[in-house]
């Protein structure tokens, strides 16, 4: 079963950081969706399997492109499920304007991760892929690249 941020955090109302946007639109929603893309990332990094993850519409000023989660309540979720076989603790905190996240539990596996990302422009958007890279632990060789997401992101036209 995956988690859902919004229904781990709540309708969050009166956290205000940042402008944030929801799909179509710009509208001041607060950092929530710093507190998601970190969680996105810190999932990432935890090679849980991502079941639900929608990009900003513009280009997030506070993580990589194509490394960005974007919720709003009731529209846009980002959802994951912990694919290891053991249980996991998520923990966070926030402190002088940043969000630190943590996911704790049993390293079973003989890799790690490296993410990476690319970009590409238009006169419309900025275009990423992102991927997931696995090193083996003893060596460092890489073992797999894979593409883990496409974002496009709009520019201000107007």
């Amino acid at each position: 079963e995956s988690a859902s941020f919004n229904v781990l955090m709540g309708k969050v109302s009166g956290f205000r950081i940042a402008a944030e946007d929801t799909g179509m639109e710009a509208v001041d929603q607060g950092g929530i969706t710093q507190v998601a893309s970190t969680l996105y990332y810190a999932a990432l990094m935890s090679d849980l399997h991502i079941s639900s993850r929608n990009n900003h519409y513009y280009v997030p000023s506070f993580i990589d492109y194509g490394l960005d989660a974007t919720v709003n309540w009731g529209t846009t979720d980002f959802c994951f499920r912990n694919s290891s076989h053991f249980p996991i603790l998520l923990k966070a905190e926030v402190s002088d304007g940043y969000v630190k996240m943590q996911i704790l539990g049993t390293d079973e596996k003989d890799y790690y991760i490296k993410m990476e990302s690319g970009t590409w422009d238009d006169d419309i958007a900025v275009y990423a892929r992102s991927y997931k890279c696995k090193y083996d632990k003893e060596t460092d060789e890489l073992i797999s690249r894979d593409i883990e997401t496409y974002s496009t992101y709009y520019k201000d036209i107007g």
